[in-house]
Parts: C-alpha cells; structure tokens; sequence
C-alpha cells in the first residue's frame, strides 16, 4: 500500500496533541484524519472502513474513550465480515495497566505519549507493512 493512498485516523481530545500526531505522520509521508472523541472515530471509520490504513487512540478522552470506541469499531467489523483495523492505543502514561487494558479492549499495540517520530515510523512500518517512502 502506497503511503498517501491510506488515511491515518487519530482520535485524541487534546489539540496540541492532535496537531504534533498529524505533523509527525505528514512527515512519514501519510495523511492524517483528525477526531476530537471516540464518538467520531467510530463514526468516522464505519462510513468508509477502507479509507484508512491505521487508527492512533488516544485511551483516555471525554463521551466515548479509546477503550470504549475500540470495542465498538471491534462488533462493528465483525458484524460487517471485515478484516480487523490496526488500532493502536496513546497514553501519557506509560503503566503496564493501560497497555493490558488497551490489549484487552482489542487494540493491536500501544504507544506512549508524547509520540516520537521514530517511534511513529516503526509503528506505521510494523502495522502498514511498508516505509511510506518506499511505497
């Protein structure tokens, strides 16, 4: 898959950290797609499940959480006969609690917050199955 031909969906309630997100994945040669809540991820991501290539949640946001919005994008693929999306869960904090839970809800991985650069590329490379640069 072509970097640029797959969105990355991101769901995080806070602006600066939403903006650093679309940066970095912009500089690995991606789109990004912004949600404020889980609540818009899901509906996001279930009117066009194929538009996106990976889901950034944030676990921890006001109305409807990560671990929440993952559990129903979950029943929603399975209703649907769908290949699961990768979802990988952000947190500030880096307890071993929050990635088991994140684990448990249905998340693929876990990355903690603030998000490096290096770290976003590895997930992108590990997930995607390629280097955006590299097509």
């Amino acid at each position: 898959m072509k970097g640029l031909k797959k969105r990355i969906l991101v769901a995080d309630d806070n602006p600066v950290n939403r903006k650093l997100t679309a940066t970095l994945i912009k500089l690995a040669g991606y789109n990004a797609e912004l949600a404020t809540d889980g609540l818009e991820v899901v509906e996001k991501y279930t009117s066009s499940p194929r538009s996106y290539g990976i889901i950034l949640m944030d676990i921890q946001m006001p109305w409807t959480n990560g671990i929440q919005a993952t559990e129903v994008i979950r029943r929603f693929e399975k209703r649907q006969g769908l290949d699961p999306i990768p979802i990988i869960g952000m947190s500030a904090d880096q307890d071993r609690k929050d990635k088991d839970l994140c684990i448990t809800a249905g998340m693929n991985d876990f990355i903690p917050k603030p998000v490096e650069r290096e770290t976003m590329e590895k997930i992108f490379k590990r997930w995607l199955g390629c280097n955006s640069q590299q097509g």
